[in-house]
């Protein structure tokens, strides 16, 4: 039976056959293409927005450093460093993924036609052919310049964040090895793109250009967290209690009404500009100092009575003005200069007995 020949209908049959196995085959690779395709996509998509998130946060930064000074200024300095070494880094990643894309975008400038992209050949003649060592090696050693330098400025003021960046941007041993499925040593570089189809290279590359962004992210939102935590904490350091009350002076017998609540101390901002008036007079920039919070007044008391403190301390926060209304008052009273004696119980005073006698002072409570 095994030697007998086969009919004409069971060879059709076995071609038909081996065609179907064909067609599944491409199928299925076709299939596992556009899956790539649809994650480069997306990727690509979420690089774009991450980037403009963060170019909103390094905008906050800057303002921040330049209104606020303090911290901010270091905040500012570490961001500035983050953004030089991750843009670098990116666009070299960019650089790669154009030339191994020239020859498709000549049939697909917009790079949508993923189930073409099965062949790997652009990119093994950039680091894996014979002469290719210098472009592999330069490459590699990028990435570990870039994850160095990233836990050298970030990772020694937050060490915490080191694991996480060592894993972003892991490439093996010493060497650049890593284990395969048979336990021995292979390149990183070759387990991860050797050989591969072009959509998959695109998409992994693609991968660590978010890495890149989603590190600067990291970075951005933990300098700006920080700040905004140590503001909300409410400790000995960053307040003070003040004594706020409705009138300067109050009357002997007379219900005390003042309230007892938190200023800032540590961190405040100064004020911008200041738009205060005392009794309808403006006051100029010789009548005040600015100090964190707030200003400390340097001017004569005036005449007796009360006096009043009116109009706005302007602040700017991430280029936005905001305005804080004060109405306050202060009472000054008459310098005592001459003191009242009374006898309490004779309008005489009598030699040799005793004559009880106040005392007092206009102006002072007995």
């Amino acid at each position: 039976m095994a030697g007998a020949k086969e009919t004409p209908r069971q060879k059709l049959i076995s071609l038909m056959y081996l065609v179907f196995i064909t067609m599944l085959a491409l199928n299925v690779s076709k299939e596992v293409l556009d899956g790539f395709g649809q994650m480069f996509v997306k990727i690509s998509d979420a690089n774009n927005r991450v980037a403009d998130g963060n170019n909103n946060l390094y905008e906050n930064i800057a303002v921040n450093a330049q209104e606020k000074e303090g911290k901010w200024v270091g905040h500012d300095r570490t961001a500035k460093q983050i953004k030089k070494e991750s843009d670098a880094f990116y666009a070299k990643i960019s650089e790669i993924k154009d030339k191994i894309t020239e020859k498709q975008k000549l049939k697909d400038p917009k790079l949508e036609k993923f189930s073409e992209m099965d062949k790997g050949e652009a990119l093994d003649v950039i680091w894996f052919k014979e002469g290719s060592k210098v472009a592999s090696k330069e490459f590699l050693e990028m990435i570990q310049d870039y994850k160095m330098h990233v836990i050298q400025v970030f990772g020694s003021q937050y060490p915490e964040y080191i694991e996480m960046v060592e894993a972003r941007f892991f490439t093996g041993d010493m060497n650049f090895n890593v284990k395969n499925k048979d336990n021995n040593d292979q390149p990183w570089l070759d387990s991860n793109y050797k050989g591969f189809p072009l959509i998959s290279s695109l998409a992994k590359l693609t991968l660590m250009q978010n890495d890149i962004r989603q590190t600067e992210h990291d970075v951005l939102t933990t300098l700006m967290g920080k700040e905004l935590k140590m503001s909300s904490t409410v400790n000995e350091s960053n307040y003070i209690s003040l004594l706020k009350t409705e009138k300067g002076a109050y009357y002997q017998g007379e219900t005390f009404d003042g309230s007892v609540v938190l200023g800032r101390k540590g961190g405040a901002q100064n004020p911008n500009s200041v738009n205060l008036t005392i009794d309808g007079r403006p006051l100029t920039s010789n009548d005040y100092d600015l100090i964190a919070g707030g200003i400390k007044l340097k001017i004569s008391a005036g005449n007796p009575g009360d006096h009043e403190i009116k109009g706005d301390l302007v602040f700017l926060s991430e280029g936005i003005e905001s305005r804080i209304p004060v109405s306050q008052s202060f009472a000054v009273i008459s310098k005592p200069n001459s003191a009242v004696i009374s006898a309490d119980k004779m309008n005489v005073v009598y030699r040799g007995v005793e004559n009880p006698m106040t005392i007092s002072i206009p102006g002072i409570p007995r």
